[in-house]
């Protein structure tokens, strides 16, 4: 299942000369909606959300009408929810102080001149 996944989202991000020719040689409607029944076997049809009805249904129609997903698409950047949750902990009075206070902390550890940065915040 991800493999197609990985090769339907590798077509919907090709150039339009490219992505012509794939849907010349492949039907892709047909591919979404195999992957869709094989998603609604797997997880069962009450897991199936909005958005991934929106993926199944829709994404191939915004492709055309959009272009590639590289210029409209978000989900590059959805893996940054991953970044955000892991820099504060649950429970916390400032979880946006505590995330700010983190990120900068990480950041300088990963920073080639190792630059000093310091947060600024001021009281309410």
């Amino acid at each position: 299942m991800w493999a197609l996944h990985g090769y339907l989202y590798r077509c919907l991000d090709q150039e339009e000369s490219t992505f012509s020719h794939i849907k010349q040689v492949q039907d892709l409607e047909k591919l979404f909606r195999a992957l869709e029944k094989e998603y609604i076997e797997t997880f069962g049809k009450e897991n199936v959300t909005y958005n991934t009805h929106m993926y199944f249904r829709h994404v191939l129609e915004q492709r055309l009408v959009n272009g590639p997903l590289y210029e409209w698409s978000s989900l590059k950047y959805e893996t940054l929810y991953g970044l955000l949750g892991m820099l504060y902990h649950t429970g916390t009075t400032a979880p946006g102080k505590q995330a700010l206070q983190n990120f900068f902390l990480r950041d300088a550890h990963r920073h080639i001149c190792r630059g000093k940065r310091t947060l600024i915040l001021r009281p309410r």
